[in-house]
């Protein structure tokens, strides 16, 4: 797709809703909550209304009744300060609703491999770190529970939506996304395959020139379809550059608007 900047974090919100979305009657969810008046806010805030509630799902087997999640995307990596930030995150939070700290849980989610951030744990603090599941790492001795989920790691068959919100999706997870966009769900979940798409045009692309029709549905269904001829069309913007061709004749021939076709043109340039 385009180069901009992918979103990731509001797909990380439906993802955990999708997740949990047979206890939606007993979770709240909160993108982006404001801990300051200072640009400071909690990635998505998990709120258990029913405290005796039991949630069935291996991320949430450290759930109290608030649960603190920070998120990095496929391009970042938690780095060791970034996860004492989240620390921080969560005694602002205590501080702020006045909780109990034994009424708190942090999740971070990651894609690239925490090992620094477990190495560190292991050897500044002491504290035992078990992989309950695989991908999902628990540190235990800590004044709340504690949990750094490896996302490209943990169980398709038990986080299948957590598992693909990742970059590098397989033909597996093409799949698994094309099925999920034409059930119903409680849940809105464009946010999800729209950040699936923009993030794996390759994948989708293979499945497209195989002429899979459920794929174009989905496209239309989310929105995307225009934006993904858009990016077919810059494509052979590119190519017809690189061939020398004039800027108001590959305007006239991919349908881009020549403003576009010139900011391609300076792109080639530098």
């Amino acid at each position: 797709m385009d180069d901009d900047r992918i979103s990731w974090h509001p797909a990380f919100l439906r993802v955990l809703q999708l997740e949990f979305e047979a206890y939606l009657d007993v979770l709240s969810f909160e993108a982006e909550h404001k801990l300051t008046s200072d640009p400071l806010s909690i990635d998505v805030l998990i709120i258990k209304k029913d405290k005796e509630a039991v949630i069935d799902n291996p991320i949430a087997r450290i759930f109290k009744s608030r649960n603190i999640f920070e998120y990095k995307s496929p391009t970042d990596r938690l780095t060791i300060d970034q996860f004492y930030k989240g620390l921080v995150y969560v005694f602002l939070y205590i501080s702020q609703e006045r909780l109990d700290i034994t009424d708190i849980s942090l999740s971070m989610a990651v894609t690239q491999d925490p090992k620094q951030v477990l190495k560190h744990i292991r050897e500044v603090w002491r504290y035992e770190i078990t992989e309950r599941e695989s991908g999902i790492y628990e540190i235990r001795g800590f004044l709340f529970p504690i949990q750094i989920i490896e996302n490209t790691k943990i169980s398709k068959r038990t986080n299948a939506f957590l598992s693909i919100l990742n970059n590098d999706l397989d033909r597996d997870g093409v799949d698994f996304v094309l099925t999920e966009a034409q059930k119903p769900h409680k849940v809105d979940i464009s946010a999800f395959v729209d950040v699936i798409v923009r993030a794996n045009p390759d994948s989708l692309e293979e499945v497209l020139q195989m002429g899979n029709r459920t794929l174009e549905q989905v496209l239309e269904k989310a929105g995307l379809a225009a934006r993904w001829e858009e990016r077919k069309a810059k494509e052979i913007a590119q190519n017809l550059i690189q061939e020398g061709w004039d800027s108001k004749k590959i305007a006239e021939m991919t349908g881009l608007d020549l403003a576009t076709v010139r900011s391609l043109y300076e792109t080639a340039q530098t």
